[in-house]
């Protein structure tokens, strides 16, 4: 099965390879010792958010070298997804070739998660927040294959990472790592949520609803990440997020670090503040930093 690219007209487009280039250009990823055991990216139109997802995959780059898949854990967008969904076979097109899915591992873990997850390639067909990774994943890690799975912002996320720690303990450091994909609070009317109404005081009120939810996340308290973002809706990707938190720390993961925040506001400002998408990007790994 080759999942098509749905999203490539509007959300990533023409020289990707370039693009990620342009992004990384002049950036050096935070100085650290040890793998990189997890992520979490942006999953906007690359305009927006490209350069954050970036610069973390770069990070991953520098961090693990011997990098060989990828568990990417996606948002939910779409209306029929209610449980964990794995896809287990098959490759992901995009403009710069075809990203494999790690069949084994696939299996490995949808046998380990069966309570909590279950195999079904055909829901992610609609899904864009693991498809808007996969072009960066093709340029970046040519050698490397992914395991797509959806996570919803239920009850069974928290206890999904940490199963998928058992599943992931005996691989080899920085072999495989785990990629949690959210944006960040969607504010203004459009979205239906501006309690800080218009101007510089709401893009601040907005910029610390972020930042709460990142602090949670960064100090590796997954049982606290959905709560959070149902009160405050500061991540589409709640279940995604909590369940990469969940996972570095059953496997023993220093306290986060943020490589990059932003806001479509400060990528392309209006003449008032008064709506943006938060986007940001971080990663925990073996030793700190």
């Amino acid at each position: 099965m080759t999942t098509r690219a749905m999203c490539a007209h509007n959300f990533y487009y023409g020289d990707v390879a370039a693009q990620v280039a342009g992004f990384v250009k002049g950036h050096a990823a935070p100085a650290a010792r040890g793998a990189v055991l997890a992520a979490f990216v942006p999953h906007a139109g690359w305009v927006f958010s490209g350069r954050v997802a970036a610069r973390v995959y770069a990070s991953l780059q520098q961090r693990n070298p011997g990098l060989k898949a990828l568990v990417v854990l996606g948002a939910v967008h779409v209306w029929n997804v209610h449980r964990i969904a794995i896809c287990d076979a098959g490759e992901w097109a995009t403009p710069a070739g075809k990203v494999p899915v790690d069949a084994a591992l696939a299996k490995r873990i949808a046998a380990a998660t069966a309570g909590l997850a279950e195999v079904r390639p055909e829901a992610h067909e609609q899904e864009h927040s693991i498809e808007v990774q996969c072009p960066m994943l093709r340029v970046m890690f040519p050698g490397a294959a992914m395991v797509p799975i959806m996570v919803p912002p239920g009850d069974d996320a928290v206890p999904f990472g940490r199963a998928l720690a058992g599943v992931l303990a005996g691989e080899p450091e920085g072999r495989v790592a785990v990629v949690a994909s959210t944006d960040l609070t969607h504010y203004g009317a459009p979205y239906g949520f501006a309690p800080a109404g218009s101007g510089p005081r709401a893009q601040a009120w907005m910029e610390a609803n972020d930042a709460r939810l990142l602090d949670l996340a960064l100090a590796l308290k997954a049982d606290d990440i959905l709560s959070e973002a149902a009160a405050h809706h500061n991540a589409c990707g709640a279940g995604a997020l909590a369940a990469a938190v969940a996972y570095a720390a059953a496997r023993g993961a220093a306290p986060g670090t943020l490589i990059e925040y932003t806001t479509s506001f400060r990528e392309h400002p209006d003449a008032e503040f008064h709506m943006a998408v938060g986007y940001a990007g971080g990663t925990w790994g073996t030793i700190a930093g």
